[in-house]
Order: structure tokens, then sequence, then C-alpha cells
């Protein structure tokens, strides 16, 4: 069988294509068909690629990140010019490794994922202060896949679990505090009792739900609210009860990543009809709470955030939300709470 092996880095691919089978294994004779490295992911990348007994490739391309490099390297290995026995197609790479830091004390040989998985039950890569973003229990060799899938949601995933993002914020922590408005103009109110909620600014005994009607109240008693909030009085709640909230209205998208990449809460004010997906092209006003995102180590970017969404039934509870769709459904106003 041939294996590809990974090495994959912050701006750099290392990659070895080994036929090996049991035998050799055994006899610790597996053979090296090719091997190579992509630099300087991000920019113009440097590619050194060599296959046995041939003169070694070198180049210079741009690749955007590891998903490009892998692409290059695959359409490399498989092409005539590269002349890898056995190699014609991906069809013909029957398995994928990726190098770990340490195998501790319990690996010092090369094992399963499944046995590894096995032998050390408490080593889930996922973060244990925000939500799952997507169910299953895909094996190891699975996450290698979906991490350059072309669904977001499916590839944050499979970055998360493989310990390729920072998770900035508490969205687990405020997913707790999550529940659905029961007055339909009432969002942005109930983003900000949620807040309050965790920060134990409401009564005794009480929650952002069992609050909700009392903060609407006083919401209209000091103009804050009339039929909605307007954009202005995002977070005016919060900041009465002496919270640090810096509002921005109109900002730009700079502004708003640089809050979210700090880990900080973001009330949020969306389009319903696109962040939802209805489909219809009228304008809806909605407000939603951003608790935390998930940072790429390999360039900083943000994959998506975690959201709680009182307009819906059940309440989005830290919600994995795609940056990309964040900002197709932003309205432009937000309040950043430090």
């Amino acid at each position: 069988m041939i294996v590809l092996v990974l090495n994959c880095g912050s701006s750099s691919v290392k990659f070895q294509l080994i036929e090996t089978d049991a035998a050799r294994i055994e006899a610790d004779s597996d053979r090296c068909l090719a091997k190579g490295i992509v630099e300087r992911l991000g920019s113009l990348s440097l590619l050194h690629f060599q296959a046995a007994g041939r003169e070694p490739v070198l180049a210079e391309e741009p690749l955007r990140d590891a998903r490009a490099a892998l692409d290059r390297i695959m359409r490399w290995a498989t092409s005539p010019e590269a002349g890898i026995e056995g190699v014609r197609s991906v069809a013909d790479v029957q398995a994928v490794g990726h190098r770990v830091v340490h195998g501790g004390e319990k690996f010092s040989a090369s094992v399963r994922i499944d046995a590894a998985r096995r032998l050390v039950p408490n080593a889930s890569p996922v973060s244990g202060i925000a939500p799952p973003i997507a169910s299953g229990d895909p094996s190891v060799i699975q996450l290698a896949r979906n991490a350059f899938s072309s669904d977001p949601v499916i590839r944050a995933d499979a970055l998360r679990r493989l310990g390729r993002t920072n998770t900035v914020g508490d969205p687990a922590r405020y997913a707790g505090a999550a529940f659905t408005q029961q007055d339909e103009s009432s969002c942005n109110v109930a983003a900000q009792a949620q807040v309050l909620q965790v920060h134990g600014l409401l009564p005794a005994g009480q929650t952002a739900a069992s609050q909700e009607q009392a903060l609407i109240d006083e919401a209209k008693e000091r103009g804050f609210m009339k039929t909605g909030t307007p954009p202005e009085y995002t977070g005016s709640l919060l900041s009465e009860r002496g919270l640090l909230v810096v509002k921005g209205h109109g900002s730009n998208q700079t502004a708003l990543t640089e809050a979210v990449k700090r880990g900080s809460v973001v009330q949020l004010g969306v389009d319903a009809n696109v962040f939802w997906s209805t489909g219809k092209r009228t304008p809806a006003p909605h407000s939603v709470l951003v608790t935390g995102a998930e940072i790429s180590k390999s360039d900083g970017s943000i994959l998506g955030v975690y959201v709680n969404d009182s307009g819906t039934t059940p309440p989005g509870a830290g919600k994995f939300v795609p940056w990309s769709k964040m900002l197709k459904s932003w309205r432009g106003n937000y309040a950043e709470i430090r």
C-alpha cells in the first residue's frame, strides 16, 4: 500500500509518499517513493519536490494555505512528469498519516488512530469553552479530509478538532443564558438580558428569560425601545449597569473583526432574512449575541463565530456561524462588551 505522510505547520507542508505493507513494517524496510516541502504559505510559496531516483523539482507559486499546497502536491505526485512508481491518481494512495508532536510514554511506534483514542480517552482536541461545531465523532483520517472541505462549517469543525484553531471568548458559558424572546420586537433587549445574567447583574434567583418583560418595560421607560431598539441604543441597558460598552454604528468591517478577535462579546445588528436564509428580500432588523469565535492558527483569520439567537425556537445557543455569512447579514452596527 502507499501512504501519504503529512506534516502541516503554520506556514509549510512537508510530505512523503511511502510504500509499505505488513512485511515491510515488520522488517522496518518501508520505501520512500517521493518527498518534498511547500514553504511560505500565504505568499509566493517555495516548492521542493523529489521522486526517488529523480532530480528535484524546484518552483515558486502563490499558494494561499495548506489546502492549496496539498492540492498542488497531489497534482505533481500523480503527473507523468513526477514518474512515481504506482501513483497515477489520488485513488492509488490508500492511507494518510500526519506527524504528531509527541507520543508520550504510551506510544513508541506507529499505531492506528482508533487504538490511540482508546488508550488516551481524555485526549479529545475539542475545546471545553465552546459548544460543538458539528455532531458526530469522525476519525482522524476523516478529519484530515474535512479540513479541506468547501463547507465552512465542516472545515472549521475539523480544524478545531485537529487543534488548528484558537477559541476566543466563552461561548459555552453564554450558551447557558440563551432563551427564546417572547416579544417579537425584543431581540435587542433579550441579547442584553443574557449578558446581564452571565455578569450576575440580574436580581437574585432571576434569569434572562424571567427578566425579559421587566427589562422591556425599563427600556421603554428610558426611551431605549419603541417598536424595537434603535441601533444607537444597543447596549444601553448594559452601560447603565456599569459594563464597558463600545458602540459602533456604521462602523467598518475592520473594527468589528478586531472586536471579535479580542474575544469580546459583541451584540450585532443583522438582517434576519439573510441570517436565517429565509429567501425574503425585505430587510428584517434583528439583534444577536456573538459570544466567541474560532481563529485559524495558520493565518489569523476568523473561521466563524458562536452566536446566541433569541429569535428562534429553540433558541440559538452558541450556534456556530461561518464568518462570511455573519458579515453578509451584518447591518453595520454593533456594541462590544469589554
